[in-house]
């Protein structure tokens, strides 16, 4: 049995979740694996809650939890691959060993062997809308050319977060990018999303704007399905907001990235080729 590990926020389990479809398009017997039962994001198991996927825990990982002895077991029997650095990882897909565990984000399209059904399993059940994002959703179909801003502070702004995540996307990448999607459309109307609005509405210009500042905590979810109904992104270095601009699914769309991921490096593998980078 090979295993997926699933951790993380909402954009990571979406990225860890399309891997995994990767896998079982070519072997058998792949699951997903929570290597712990303390989740580090307040969301727990978040594709269960947004898209009702289900995880039925594996033997293996049951044990895992409950018997350090079934750890540094499972350590030894299973080839551990690490997906890291924001980078495509060539691993061979059709070893001779017989178990493998894949450790990592996995964030890049270049991992989707079939687009349409990881689209299908990332289906947002509109019956769990509340009643502002459904009146938000009614507007933004009624607008010829929305754009979707997510500017995201919060945890990008700690000390744990701030040297690798937190420069990547200073007020002139969004000046920059919000004044391309002016030149390039007639009167758009910005919906923005940010942990943050304070700061936006003090650092960025914006005449036609619509802030959506009522999600929050279980209801998080719904800016990224916001975010998949407008015409247009701009998205922050963040998950989140990547998979927000990926399920648009606007033909022409335009999709702004930042230049550098993570501080310092550029990573060509996290931003689809169709999408520009500034």
């Amino acid at each position: 049995m090979d295993y997926v590990a699933v951790a993380g926020g909402l954009g990571n389990q979406m990225f860890q979740y399309a891997y995994l479809l990767l896998l079982q398009e070519l072997r058998n017997n792949v699951s997903l694996f929570m290597p712990s039962k303390e989740w580090e994001h307040s969301g727990g198991f978040e594709l269960s809650r947004v898209f009702g996927l289900r995880h039925t825990p594996s033997l293996w990982e049951t044990l895992y939890h409950n018997n350090p002895i079934f750890r540094k077991l499972f350590t030894l029997t299973h080839k551990t691959y690490f997906g890291k650095n924001f980078n495509v990882v060539t691993a061979d897909l059709n070893p001779d060993n017989k178990y493998r565990y894949f450790y990592g984000t996995w964030q890049s399209e270049k991992y989707f062997r079939n687009p349409d059904k990881i689209r299908n399993s990332f289906r947002f059940n509109e019956s769990l809308l509340n009643g502002k994002t459904r009146e938000i959703a009614k507007t933004l179909g009624g607008v010829k050319v929305t754009v979707s801003v997510h500017i995201r502070r919060g945890d990008y702004l700690s000390n744990a977060f701030a040297e690798g995540f937190g420069n990547c996307c200073p007020p002139e990448y969004y000046r920059n990018a919000i004044g391309f999607m002016n030149d390039r459309f007639n009167n758009p109307m910005f919906i923005v999303f940010s942990d943050d609005m304070k700061w936006v509405k003090e650092n960025l210009i914006l005449e036609n704007a619509l802030y959506v500042e009522h999600n929050k905590g279980i209801d998080s979810w719904q800016d990224m399905y916001l975010m998949s109904l407008c015409k247009h992104n701009i998205i922050a270095n963040s998950t989140f907001s990547w998979w927000g601009a990926w399920l648009n699914e606007n033909m022409d769309k335009t999709v702004i990235a930042p230049r550098r991921w993570w501080s310092g490096i550029e990573h060509d593998d996290v931003v689809p080729a169709t999408w520009i980078r500034m």
